[in-house]
């Protein structure tokens, strides 16, 4: 098998069923609810025999919003050309329901910035200006990967600290923002 082909099928995503997304989200049960943002749900789930978060819109079925469709669709489709170290990875996602729902990487050890920052003020004396500038680091190296590397630049357009998942060594992560922005040209 060839390089290229090989960076194919790495780039492939899972097509999971809505009884699988379902099943896995133990139909869609509170208690697994990790986030609520926007007009979206993130479950933390178990899928595959792999840790995930599968982001669900708030209503499966109701939601006929059709720029919460394109939100979710830019999602999976920007996720398949992004491999970074910095970026959150997206495995699959459900596209027999009408807003696509989407299944990503979890690492039980990361951590919402947001909670350092605002929310427990013990978390936030282990954050050191050394620390913080880790963070701030792995971020740009995102987010300069997402103007510079790929062939279509893409702009995040939603970076806030409750988009940034970081671990007890400071190794942030950029989850994909809800505002994303794919420049393609014709």
């Amino acid at each position: 098998m060839s390089e290229n082909n090989q960076n194919v099928l790495e780039q492939q995503i899972k097509i999971y069923s809505e009884e699988e997304i379902k099943n896995a989200t133990n139909n869609y049960d509170v208690n697994l609810i990790a986030l609520h943002i926007h007009e979206a749900y993130v479950y933390r789930a178990t899928i595959d025999d792999r840790e995930v978060v599968i982001k669900t819109p708030r209503k499966v079925d109701e939601n006929r919003n059709p720029a919460l469709v394109n939100h979710f669709l830019t999602d999976v489709s920007v996720a398949v050309v992004i491999q970074h170290d910095n970026m959150n990875k997206v495995y699959g996602c459900c596209l027999e329901t009408y807003i696509p729902m989407i299944v990503y990487h979890r690492t039980s050890t990361r951590m919402v910035l947001d909670r350092y920052l605002h929310v427990d003020l013990g978390l936030r004396r282990l954050f050191t200006w050394t620390g913080r500038l880790k963070v701030a680091t792995d971020v740009a190296y995102a987010l300069c990967y997402m103007h510079n590397a790929l062939s279509k630049p893409v702009i995040h357009r939603d970076i806030k600290s409750f988009c940034v998942l970081i671990d007890s060594s400071f190794h942030a992560i950029l989850a994909n923002g809800y505002k994303l922005t794919v420049f393609c040209v014709l």
